[in-house]
């Protein structure tokens, strides 16, 4: 049986709200970073943001990978693209999108340090409380745990998360729209919806 969770969406307008306010946390804190440091794939959005913000020209980046499908945890996070850079003397600010577990953060944290920074600092747009790590610096927390997509990642879930919310059953738009909100409390537009079926060859009824 599928577990139960509640599904929300972030425009683009609200990623770049999200990372101007963790831009200015990172200046009141006076923190200027020689390095920023993005966790790829989810974080290098962020991580450009918050390079252009700041000021930051040096973006580098690690990759881990932790979640399979939408939602579906693999077992173990793992280092997929380590650094190649010697980090030493320098200050370093570390972004992902968001702290789900903290695995991934922890694990790009222990990839850093073998590097010698000075420092390391960590931030996000968005942190849930039961993550194993509380970034330094981020825009929102939150409460009951919800799968959250972002909008550099919208093709992916919405597709996987329309396939589920249909269980093999042929739906219209509207159709995948109304189990989309019933079966995870995620209101998505019509035509957003739409348009990522067909972009991705999954078109359905109308």
């Amino acid at each position: 049986m599928e577990k139960k969770y509640t599904c929300r969406m972030l425009s683009w307008g609200d990623a770049y709200t999200h990372a101007e306010e963790v831009a200015q946390k990172i200046s009141n804190a006076g923190y200027v970073p020689d390095h920023i440091i993005g966790i790829t794939r989810g974080g290098w959005v962020p991580a450009v943001l918050l390079s252009d913000l700041l000021g930051v020209k040096d973006l580098l980046s690690v990759r881990v990978e932790h979640w399979g499908m939408t939602a579906e945890k693999d077992a173990k996070a793992v280092l997929t693209h380590p650094l190649q850079t010697d980090l030493a003397g320098k200050k370093i600010l570390l972004v992902d999108d968001l702290t789900d577990t903290g695995d991934s953060m922890a694990l790009a944290l222990g990839e850093i340090k073998k590097h010698n920074a000075a420092e390391v600092r960590t931030a996000t747009l968005i942190h849930k409380k039961q993550s194993s790590i509380e970034p330094d610096y981020y825009a929102r927390k939150t409460g009951e745990w919800e799968w959250i997509i972002l909008p550099w990642n919208i093709n992916e879930d919405l597709l996987h998360l329309a396939d589920k919310a249909a269980d093999g059953k042929k739906l219209s738009v509207g159709g995948t729209q109304r189990e989309l909100k019933k079966k995870y409390g995620l209101a998505v537009d019509k035509k957003i919806l739409e348009s990522v079926l067909k972009r991705t060859g999954k078109i359905w009824v109308r």
